[in-house]
């Protein structure tokens, strides 16, 4: 990876983790609109390496998880990022440097892999009903994947951000 590469993913990192941090009644639980999450939508802009930034930012951020035993914030920094690092390679692979409908197909695919993904872990976790759960995620994913991930990539694309990186 270049230093641009690295710099990017390191800048995505600490966006993720900053905004579940400032965010953080709305970024745990079943009912939740991460809004950390519309980021998952930005390797179709910038590619692939930050996916990598999207992954850490996820494992740092799980860990101001309020569930108050570090066995559990653990499962959650581990399995969440990893579901970050898959959802970014779907966007990745579906949607780079292709058009709108691309991301958007590939958001409520994302939509649907979050969901799933943390709403199984997360129903075992706190010991909710696994349909309660996954609908609820599903719900606070489509706002903001889905919805305000599709718009935060829209303005990055109109104000031509990736010319600034030299993507």
């Amino acid at each position: 990876m270049k230093s641009r590469e690295i710099a990017l993913s390191a800048i995505i990192a600490s966006l993720y983790a900053l905004l579940v941090v400032l965010f953080p009644a709305l970024s745990f639980y079943v009912w939740q609109v991460r809004i950390a999450d519309a980021l998952l939508l930005l390797p179709s802009i910038f590619g692939k390496s930050v996916i990598y930034g999207l992954f850490i930012g996820c494992f740092l951020a799980n860990f101001m998880a309020p569930w108050g035993a570090l066995p559990l914030i653990l499962i959650d920094a581990s399995i969440g990022s990893l579901i970050n690092l898959i959802s970014g390679y779907i966007v990745y692979r579906l949607a780079f440097n292709k058009d709108r409908k691309y991301r958007v197909v590939s958001s409520i695919i994302v939509d649907i892999v979050v969901s799933l993904g943390v709403g199984i872990y997360l129903s075992l976790l706190l010991n909710i009903p696994l349909i309660i759960s996954i609908l609820g995620l599903f719900v606070g994913s489509t706002i903001s994947i889905v919805i305000l991930g599709n718009i935060l990539c829209e303005l990055l694309v109109r104000i031509k951000i990736s010319e600034l990186f030299n993507i």
